[in-house]
């Protein structure tokens, strides 16, 4: 955590001087641009924000992939039996509670799903994914879409059973909704989306498989993913 807070620092701090080098930058670019003092310190500003970039993105992956930190049984959800949170009509409210610093419960007589995300800085937006990648697994398997169709938001079709979820966070005398399915189609923002890709950040990073990531039909589960497949 301390890592990632720290890397997030550094980037700002040098955008900065990157920004600052970019406009006071005046020299015109020769065959020897590099060999100048002033160009050769532009230049390593302006590599070293994306190295560090790089840094921090697989710190960030890292530090999510370790949550929830109980055993996958104990907030294991299948959309397709599910009812929890059921209100009519494609209507779903699900109400998760923090019953104590970092656990937290979703449950409704019937179902009972625990989440322990202590010392997670996000936990109500990783539980949201939870959610949300559950439900594109079927979808992704029904239309043989490929693996990256898992990060974004994505029509539920053919499945109609959810037209709108909404997820209750109740805690420390609180309350935060957040809507995860409208109309039928399941709603992402970007820190969601690099929370859903964190299972697969090296092969995001070094390209090992992108090429299948954007193309190829991978019959998706919780388990592969918990495990990083694509076959």
């Amino acid at each position: 955590m301390k890592k990632l807070v720290g890397y997030l620092l550094v980037e700002i701090i040098l955008l900065g001087i990157v920004c600052y080098f970019l406009v006071q930058w005046n020299q015109p670019i020769s065959n020897e641009w590099i060999d100048t003092t002033y160009n050769t310190i532009g230049f390593i500003l302006l590599i070293f924000p994306i190295i560090n970039t790089i840094i921090a993105y697989i710190s960030f992956s890292r530090f999510t992939n370790k949550y929830p930190r109980n055993n996958s049984i104990e907030y294991c959800f299948n959309p397709r039996s599910s009812q929890l949170g059921y209100q009519g009509n494609g209507n779903y409210v699900i109400d998760i509670k923090e019953i104590e610093k970092g656990i937290w419960i979703a449950a409704d007589g019937q179902e009972n799903l625990k989440f322990d995300m202590r010392g997670c800085i996000f936990p109500k937006l990783y539980i949201c994914t939870y959610f949300i990648r559950n439900l594109h697994y079927p979808v992704i398997n029904k239309n043989k879409y490929p693996l990256i169709k898992l990060f974004k938001s994505l029509e539920l079709n053919p499945y109609t059973k959810y037209q709108n979820v909404e997820i209750c966070f109740l805690y420390r005398g609180k309350i935060y909704r957040r809507k995860i399915v409208a109309c039928n189609k399941t709603k992402t923002t970007w820190l969601m989306r690099l929370i859903l890709r964190s299972k697969y950040y090296k092969d995001f990073i070094f390209g090992l498989s992108v090429g299948r990531i954007r193309k190829t039909h991978i019959k998706m589960s919780e388990e592969k993913y918990q495990n990083s497949e694509m076959l």
